[in-house]
Parts: structure tokens; sequence; C-alpha cells
């Protein structure tokens, strides 16, 4: 049990460096938390290593992984759900807690940036602006270049919250008339602004220049910036399907804000019966002040409101903006439920349990019979070549084959589809097989991470191939990011022992190049919904 530990340990420790080289290039001011943190993390990884007990600092290296990685991707989901909702006490409360997690100047930040959003919420735009203020005198030398303009965007946030729609124009159309670079978060701003006062072709004009297709937002980000644009402009079919894919996560999107946007859609699309009772549902769900204002200001209005005609033209051509964006996120992020990959995962898990679980004489059959034993398998035995792949030495074994199957899985039957998923799976395990056959003759293997090299080396094949239909800041980010894993791969195969170092070299290069001469699907325009679902090709 101790040695399945050790392998739980080398994912800590390659994390704790990588994250330790990017935390001392960024302001020592800002990052010594950070820093901390990572040190703390290698420090634990590497006594671990070297002393033990594994288990123990497996254990605790993996709980404070969680606490420094994992939670922080919670507060920014929690702020962006809070302030949908409008809900002040809770942003102020979100920002307190992210105090615990980011030492120092970082969680100061962090913790003025909800607060600052929850004032807005309680409408006192003055105390929100002093203290976004003193963020934005603060120079590189304090702060990470990236978060500099942040104060500047939540300020942008701050007016939309208020429906400061004539300032927010105002600011945009002043640095488009002085050909001033307009960041990305104002485009966006001006789009909403435009459209909350009726200037549809201007909000087309200001969302096209937004260029969202660069920005690599999650899908659920891009759903909710675009929900706006629909909403008012009527459409809604368009609306349905982005309110289904935020609401997809049980408790991300507040049920008010969905039945307030579905019923100002409704409104504007003429049916004022059914969205005054979408709004008046809303406002029996809601605990924001501020949203019920709303939701009556627009009741209020509803008896005057007009149906919006003639903008088809407008509407279609957002949804192809969302249609890209959406198609890039499908091929890098899959959310879709593959039946082919979790029936591998389910065939090498019963596997799993019959060979641990039935009795020594079984297993001994198993692995006398089915597993890569190369004098063997060269011998004419080549069943072995696949079988292997469905053996595992122990449960972590299996834990680390799944999660790659699993993930990189899902990312290879998107881009190429589900035969060719199936096929590269299969024969590129198959020759991870061979090479390993070939190259160690005196060390068995069991295993599927041959056969998931190969499905990742596709997958890096497959990125590479589609530079031309992916934004080009997207493809590097995806491009280096799967470079520095294969690395890692490389020197952790070196380290780790009883691993089959040719296997995993032989798999990855033999997905690569089925990966550079397979056909990559092609998928009719019109199917990419966004939803996520699979696109047959």
């Amino acid at each position: 049990m101790t040695n399945q530990f050790i392998f739980w340990l080398y994912p800590v420790l390659v994390l704790a460096l990588v994250s330790l080289v990017f935390r001392i290039t960024l302001p020592w001011k800002w990052s010594w938390g950070f820093t901390l943190q990572s040190i703390l993390l290698g420090a634990l990884s590497i006594v671990g290593l070297a002393i033990g007990p594994a288990w123990l600092y497996a254990i605790v290296g993996w709980a404070l992984t969680f606490i420094f990685f994992y939670l922080p991707k919670r507060f920014y989901d929690n702020v962006q759900k809070d302030l949908t909702a409008l809900d002040a006490p809770k942003l102020r409360q979100v920002g307190r807690n992210i105090k615990l997690l980011f030492w120092g100047m970082a969680g100061e930040f962090w913790c003025d940036m909800a607060e600052s959003l929850a004032l807005y919420v309680e409408r006192k735009p003055i105390e929100a602006d002093a203290l976004l203020s003193k963020w934005e005198r603060r120079t590189r030398n304090e702060m990470p270049k990236t978060l500099l303009q942040l104060p500047q965007s939540y300020r942008l946030i701050g007016k939309g919250v208020l429906w400061r729609w004539t300032e927010i124009i105002d600011e945009y159309e002043k640095l488009k008339a002085e050909a001033a670079k307009v960041p990305s978060v104002l485009t966006t701003s001006a789009a909403r602004a435009y459209l909350e006062t009726g200037q549809y072709e201007k909000a087309a004009q200001a969302l096209s220049e937004a260029r969202l297709a660069d920005s690599n937002m999650t899908l659920d980000t891009l759903a909710l910036t675009l929900l706006p644009f629909f909403a008012l402009t009527g459409a809604v079919s368009q609306t349905d399907q982005l309110v289904a894919i935020v609401s997809s996560k049980r408790g991300a999107f507040p049920e008010a804000a969905k039945f307030y946007w579905q019923g100002r859609c409704r409104l504007v699309s003429g049916d004022i019966k059914g969205g005054k009772e979408l709004l008046e549902k809303a406002a029996s769900v809601s605990s924001s002040e501020l949203l019920n204002f709303r939701i009556e200001t627009v009741l209020q209005q509803s008896d005057n409101s007009a149906p919006v005609t003639g903008r088809q033209d407008l509407i279609n051509s957002a949804w192809e903006i969302f249609q890209r964006c959406a198609f890039v996120q499908e091929l890098i992020s899959p959310r879709r439920k593959s039946v082919a990959v979790i029936t591998i995962i389910a065939v090498v898990a019963f596997v799993f349990v019959l060979t641990e679980y039935c009795g020594e004489p079984i297993k001994n059959l198993m692995l006398g019979f089915f597993a890569l034993i190369p004098p063997l398998a060269l011998a004419g035995e080549y069943w072995r070549f696949i079988t292997y792949l469905f053996l595992h030495a122990h449960i972590t074994h299996l834990a680390l084959n799944v999660f790659g199957i699993y993930w990189f899985g899902r990312v290879a039957e998107n881009i190429f589809g589900t035969s060719r998923f199936i096929a590269i799976y299969f024969v590129g395990g198959l020759l991870s097989g061979v090479a390993h056959a070939l190259l160690s003759p005196d060390l068995p293997a069991v295993g599927a991470s041959g056969a998931v090299m190969a499905v990742f080396g596709a997958v890096a094949a497959g990125i590479y191939r589609l530079k031309s239909k992916m934004p080009y800041p997207i493809w590097r980010l995806q491009m280096s990011w799967l470079v520095g894993l294969a690395l890692a791969q490389t020197v952790l195969d070196q380290v780790i022992p009883h691993v089959a170092v040719f296997a995993h070299l032989g798999g990855l290069l033999a997905g690569a190049a089925i990966g550079m001469l397979l056909s990559i699907r092609t998928s009719a325009a019109d199917e990419v919904d966004g939803t996520q679902v699979f696109v047959k090709g």
C-alpha cells in the first residue's frame, strides 16, 4: 500500500515545482503567500518520497493541493453567481473567505474587489469607487501586469449593476473617437448598454469587436455574457438554450436570474402575459433588493413595451459568434458524456475487480495468460499486445489510467469522432506494447497507460492541425500545456520506479503519428449549438 502512495506524491511535486516557477516571476509583494504554498507542497512531497510514511504525506499533500488550488477557483465561481443574483451579503462573505486562501496583498485585493461589487449592489457607488481607486494607483512592481486593469473593469461592472448605460456608452465612444485601444470588457459592456437603450445595430457592432472567441471563456461564462443580448432582442429559443447551459450545474445560476431573463425576453418578443408571469415568478424567489427593484421597474414599463422586429439578422450574427466560441470549447473542454469512453473504463474496472478480488487462481490465470510478457508475445501470442491494456497492478495504477482515459479520451473523440477515437486507443495501445516488447524484452507489463499516451499524442496532433480553426492565443496555450505535460511525463518516467518507459514513449509517438494521419471530424455549423452535444463525423 505504501508503494502505491508514492505514485500520488509525484503529481503533487510536479505541480508544486511548476507553480513555484510561475509564481517567483511575479512581484514579491503579491506572490510571497503563493510562493510559500508552493514551497510547502514541494517540501511535503520530497519528505514523503525520501523518508515517509508516503501514505501520510500523500494525504496531506493532496488535501493542501485541494485547498490551495481548487478552493480559489470556487471563489471566482461564487463571485459570478452572487453577482448574477445581486446578493451583496454573499459577495461580501466570499471576499472575506478568500483572505484565508490568498495571503497578503493578493487576499486583500480580491477581498476588496468582492466588497466593491457588494457596494455597487447596495447602490453605494461612492464607497465602491473609492475602494477601487486605492488599487488603481498600484504599479507593476507591486501587482501582476494582468491585474492592473481589473479595478477599472470592476468599475465598469458596477456601472452595469447600477444601469448607468449612458456613462458606459460615452466612455466607449470616447475611446473609439480617439482611436485608442478599447479594452474587451468595455466593448462587451458597451454592447449590453446599447441593447438596454434600444440601439441594436450598435450593440451588434460592439459585440463583434469584443473578440469573444479569443478570450478562451468557459462555455458557462460565454453563455452568461451573451444571455442579455439574446434576451433583449426577444430571441426566445436562443435565450432558453443559454439559460439551460448556465443552469446545467446545480446552484450555478440563481433561479431568480433565470426567470428574470426569460421574462424580459418574452416581453421583448411580444408575449406580454408570459413575460409578466416569469418576472413575477423571479420576484417571488429573489432575496435581492436591487433585483426586485429592477423587476418592478420592468413590470411597470411592460404595458408600453412593443415587440422588437426585424432583428433576426442581428440575432443570427450573434449566434454565429457563440457557435464559433462554443466549437472551440467543445473540442478542448468536453462536458458531454461519451459512451465509448465510459464503456472502456467500465471494462477496465471490471477486469481489475475480477483480477484482484476473485481469488489467487483467477488472478494468476489472468496475469499469466493476458499480461504482456515480451518473449511469449513475440513468439506468437499476439493477443497479449491488446489484453495487457485491461490489466492493472494496483488501484493507484488503475485510477491514474482511468483519469487519463476519461479526460483525453473525450477530447480525442470530440476531435476525431467515435470510431477513430476507438482506433487510436487500440492501435496506439498495440503499438506501445510492440515498442515495449522490442526495447524492454525482459520486463512484463500491464496497464492502459500506453493507450492513454497514444490518445494524448493524438490529441496534441489534432490540436496542432486545428490551428486555422482556433483563435491563435487559445491554440498556443493548448499546445504549450500539452507539450509541457508530455515533457513532465517523460521526466517522471525516468524517476518513478517500475514504469514501462518504452510503452509510454511508443504510445505517445504512435498516437501523434495516427493523429496526424486520421481525418478530423467535420461538424455542421447548425449542429454546434453550444450544449456540448457530440457532433458525429
